[in-house]
């Protein structure tokens, strides 16, 4: 379930990426006139805390996660019949890159559908199964 959910999660980020950024705005020149960047009081501590918590969480990472780390003392129980899941820490390499594969498939089923099929999804939705498909899902 989780590789399905990360297959959707990167499907649906560049789905949000191609929309936003990779294709012709759909707006109106009066609306595209008026965008702006962000002022430097707001860009300047959103990259500085961008930036540190990329390289800091990098560096750090050891010292709160993982089996040998002690860091959460006590925060964190975890009961004696429990202690298997311990044993994802040292799961076969090959289970442990299948959460980056479904990424990598969604995230190119996404760029080569909103890029060269887009016409064709709109037409789905417009048909009568996509129609349904769409207000099942709009309606959650």
């Amino acid at each position: 379930m989780g590789s399905i959910s990360a297959f959707f999660t990167a499907f649906y980020s560049l789905r949000v990426i191609s929309l936003t950024f990779l294709k012709k705005p759909s707006s109106s020149k009066t609306i595209a006139s008026q965008i702006h960047e962000a002022p430097l009081r707001m860009a300047l501590p959103l990259g500085f805390l961008a930036f540190f918590s990329i390289f800091l969480g990098y560096f750090f990472k050891d010292m709160f996660v993982g089996v040998g780390t002690d860091f959460w003392g006590n925060a964190i129980f975890i009961l004696p019949q429990h202690y298997f899941l311990l044993e994802a820490e040292f799961l076969n390499t090959s289970i442990k890159i299948l959460p980056v594969c479904f990424s990598l498939c969604g995230a190119a089923t996404a760029f080569i559908l909103y890029n060269f099929f887009f016409i064709n999804l709109f037409f789905f939705k417009l048909s009568f199964i996509g129609n349904l498909l769409y207000v099942f899902f709009n309606r959650k």
